[in-house]
């Protein structure tokens, strides 16, 4: 996909101890048919779900309709009623780098706590046969590798791509996958062993 984001199907892995985790989780999927899908603040990574938000230069004038949009998509649900033309032309005027970046902050901590409530994820391995995997989860080898098929009602599964560039998100970005990209689909090159 052009947007970097790419599905998976077909076969997938999950490594469980049987020393350490409960047997009854293990008996739990294999029997039920249910997992536990952890929130972002469950898992290893810390980093994971938690992007920095950015601003660009507000003086740029390629940059400014972008925040001219964002501006405008913000106090379009304000309440008692959206402002009109007058209001937000005024508003926008008001609109400083110093000002913005202050939004930015307020913003950050909202959108973490927002991806804490809304997020599970999920991670799989993309073979039966990850040594660091069988390691690091399955007890030294000591545990088991379970084989889910995601063609099936499963849900969709996104590839994971490694990187130590900052995972910086622009404050007035609304591209819905980059905001997935960037929150879930991106993790540390500490964490490609994992694959």
């Amino acid at each position: 996909m052009g947007n970097g984001i790419n599905l998976r199907k077909g076969r997938h892995y999950k490594y469980k101890s049987l020393a350490t985790s409960p047997i009854d989780h293990v008996i739990e999927i294999l029997r039920d048919s249910k997992i536990y899908f952890p929130r972002p603040s469950e898992l290893n990574d810390r980093e994971e779900g938690k992007p920095q938000l950015v601003v660009g230069n507000i003086s740029d004038q390629s940059y400014r309709p972008n925040v001219e949009a964002w501006f405008r998509s913000c106090v379009s649900d304000r309440k008692p009623t959206a402002p009109d033309e007058r209001q937000i032309q005024s508003e926008l005027s008001l609109l400083s780098q110093a000002k913005l970046e202050s939004m930015s902050v307020e913003v950050e901590y909202a959108y973490k706590l927002a991806i804490e409530d809304r997020y599970r994820i999920l991670s799989f391995g993309c073979s039966p046969f990850n040594r660091h995997l069988w390691n690091e989860y399955s007890s030294a080898f000591n545990g088991v590798c379970i084989e889910f098929n995601t063609d099936s009602n499963f849900g969709t599964v996104y590839k994971v791509s490694y990187s130590d560039a900052p995972r910086q998100l622009d404050l007035t970005s609304n591209d819905d996958f980059e905001h997935l990209r960037l929150t879930v689909l991106v993790k540390s090159l500490r964490w490609k062993d994992e694959d």
